[in-house]
């Protein structure tokens, strides 16, 4: 799931303007973390643009739990500062954070993808269908 978020801030910073950038990844634990030292370094880098939150889910140290609207809601945008969400993870992850991604079957037998309606821990904060996007 870190991949596409990863490039979406990257663009974001490249315009050098002051669009605020927040990520908040889940691991298991620290050796779970992909590319931690990088994703660190571009926190401190940039420090008044992007943010980097890891959040364990394995038991143990402080600022350990599963991501919800706690956690989202002490690093992310208020829904209602023009912030836009993007969700990336498991079936199960997109779920809980903004609703279930609809599968749609084709008349030819396709299938295809649609964001579906808002739901989730997202919704429970306010966010809109427009201020959030489920990968």
């Amino acid at each position: 799931g870190l991949a596409p978020l990863l490039q979406v801030a990257m663009q974001v910073l490249a315009w050098q303007d002051a669009t605020k950038v927040s990520l908040v990844l889940a691991s298991r634990d620290e050796e779970e973390i992909l590319m931690k030292e990088d994703l660190d370094a571009l926190a401190s880098e940039n420090a008044s643009q992007f943010a980097v939150h890891h959040q364990l889910s394995s038991p143990g140290a402080a600022g350990r739990g599963r991501v919800d609207a706690d956690v989202l809601r002490r690093h992310l945008a208020p829904s209602d500062d023009g912030s836009f969400v993007l969700v990336c993870g498991t079936d199960g992850f997109v779920d809980s954070m903004a609703g279930p991604i609809q599968r749609v079957v084709e008349p030819g037998g396709g299938k295809r993808k649609v964001q579906g309606p808002i739901g989730g821990f997202l919704a429970e904060l306010g966010y809109s269908a427009n201020q959030v996007h489920k990968f």
